[in-house]
């Protein structure tokens, strides 16, 4: 019976595998529709199909099938003929709510097109555009970008800050740290500390939005640029490098540990924080998956092992390495010069 069931069982799995993009589908579509503030607003409470095809300009046929689905999958809550949120939905699809992650998901569709040209790219080994490169074409690519990396940094921003002993930070550089999350996460446990970001000219633009909101401009200084190509300078206590590996190929990898390495001051320490792959290279499996992420929207970049990041640190003279899990998905390693 074992092996009949095991067959089943991966059977079934296949299946949801190769229709998973049909939920997300219908995720992203609630999203980018507005639906889900929709169904937050003013009255707060249930709404016919009418009410909000209405709102939302769109076919009623098409919406009542929508919602069900939604419905469904346990994002909205239908009784009778009316939809209401689910309290998850509301705390984080609604644009506007501090747990907010909408950008997230407009960010996935934005690479839909992509992830579709996965099997041209076997053969051609990388994308017909790198979207990394070519990032800054598309100023709402960008904010999608830019705001996703906001959402998802909060929880490992918060979870790094407490790790690397700020209080006895003067001096942070951020490389390519976009919307400053990790500043924010920093100088909230030491508003002392002085903090620079090296990103892109969109990037940071919306940096300094959030930044202002934050009243923190006197705290953080901007630097635009490719931070393949600025200079980080240097005298620096703590050098981050966040989720940005994995955008390049092993050569540039190396040389942003070596720019981290001369920034910093003696006895400063340098984080590399990112979806770190066992040296199997399987797992763990969020980080195998990521690389074909990378392989579909960039030229060069893939996810990397402990041991092939290690090897870069040590080539660069750095020292004492600790390794940290951050989330379920990544870890980091700490290194001091």
């Amino acid at each position: 019976m074992g092996p009949v069931n095991d067959k089943k069982h991966l059977f079934e799995r296949m299946q949801q595998i190769s229709r998973g993009y049909w939920e997300s589908s219908i995720l992203f579509t609630g999203v980018k529709v507005g639906l889900f503030n929709v169904l937050d607003g003013q009255p707060i409470g249930q709404r016919g199909v009418s009410d909000i095809s209405n709102k939302l300009i769109t076919n009623g046929r098409a919406t009542e099938i929508l919602l069900n689905a939604l419905a469904a999958l346990g994002l909205v809550i239908k009784r009778g003929d009316q939809y209401r949120n689910h309290p998850f939905t509301t705390r984080y699809l609604v644009s506007g709510k501090s747990d907010y992650r909408g950008h997230m998901l407009l960010h996935s569709l934005d690479m839909w097109k992509q992830w579709g040209e996965l099997s041209e790219i076997l053969y051609s080994g990388s994308p017909a555009t790198d979207l990394v490169d070519r990032l800054e074409e598309n100023k709402e690519r960008v904010e999608h970008f830019i705001l996703a990396m906001h959402e998802l940094a909060r929880e490992p921003a918060e979870k790094i800050a407490r790790l690397v002993r700020p209080r006895s930070v003067k001096r942070f550089l951020d490389v390519g740290g976009g919307p400053g999350t990790y500043c924010f996460a920093m100088l909230k446990k030491n508003p002392d500390i002085s903090a620079t970001i090296i990103d892109l000219k969109l990037p940071l633009q919306i940096a300094k939005g959030l930044i202002t909101e934050k009243g923190l401009t006197k705290s953080i200084r901007l630097v635009e640029g490719n931070f393949l190509e600025t200079d980080f300078g240097e005298g620096y206590d703590l050098v981050l490098l966040s989720q940005i590996l994995h955008s390049n190929s092993p050569e540039e990898c190396e040389l942003l540990i070596k720019k981290g390495y001369l920034a910093l001051k003696d006895g400063g320490r340098l984080v590399v924080h990112d979806f770190i792959l066992n040296e199997d290279k399987v797992s763990p499996p969020s980080a195998a998956i990521f690389a074909v992420n990378m392989l579909v929207n960039t030229e060069r970049g893939r996810t990397y092992t402990e041991g092939e990041i290690r090897e870069w640190m040590e080539g660069s003279n750095f020292k004492d390495f600790t390794l940290y899990d951050i989330t379920p998905q990544s870890r980091a390693i700490v290194a001091r010069r």
